[in-house]
Formats: C-alpha cells, structure tokens, sequence
C-alpha cells in the first residue's frame, strides 16, 4: 500500500455529534504550513498496514503497526485509547473522510488484508 504524498492536503472538515452533544472535528491542513505549535518534537508521521482493535466497557484500544509477508510478526508502534464516544466519533469523521477522498480520486480498491482463516484479533 503506497502513496504519494503531496504539499497540501486537501482542505476538509467533518464533525460527529455523540449523545452528549459533544461535537468532533477532524480538519486536514496544508502538510507544509500545519501549525507548528500542536507538534513536539517526539511527533512523526508513521505508516500503518495493521490495526488491532479492542474493548472493554469503558475504552476502546486501537492498535497501529506493521506488518509484512517476511516476517512473522506484526511491530506496533502506536497505541491509542479513547472512550466509547470518541472511537464512534472517529468511525463516522473516517467515513466521511473515504467518501470525499472517492468522490474526487474514484473508488478505493479492496484490501490485500488477512485472508479467510488468518487469526484476527
């Protein structure tokens, strides 16, 4: 899975509301004027090909990693828990997300992902 990258994201912004009434946003900004201050220096883009996900009643655990057909195990290198609310909130900003990334670039292909039968977690 690969791609190019660019000097600019395109512009998008898309909001989840939970039941609380709490609302969610999710803006992508010009990759080349981000706003430097919301990054430390321990900040770095990662790429990920696997994901591992988890709950319990009061969390979600989402997992990123790597993965590759050489090796035998998958690496992680991020871990990511949120509440109940906010993993909802991320699933309904993603699909809008996909939607307005197919409307402007055409369908995204099917994943070469796990096969039937592979354990997933």
């Amino acid at each position: 899975m690969c791609h190019t990258s660019s000097d600019t994201l395109p512009a998008l912004a898309a909001s989840a509301r939970d039941t609380s009434g709490l609302t969610f946003a999710l803006h992508q900004l010009p990759m080349n004027n981000a706003d430097e201050s919301i990054w430390t220096n321990e900040n770095e883009g990662l790429y990920s090909n696997f994901f591992r996900i988890g709950y319990n009643t009061f969390e979600f655990i989402l997992d990123f990693g790597q993965s590759y057909i050489e090796s035998e195990r998958e690496s992680l290198h991020t871990r990511i828990v949120t509440a109940p609310s906010y993993a909802k909130a991320l699933i309904e900003v993603l699909q809008q997300s996909v939607a307005e990334y197919e409307r402007k670039f055409g369908p995204i292909p099917p994943s070469s992902g796990p096969s039937e039968g592979d354990e997933t977690c």
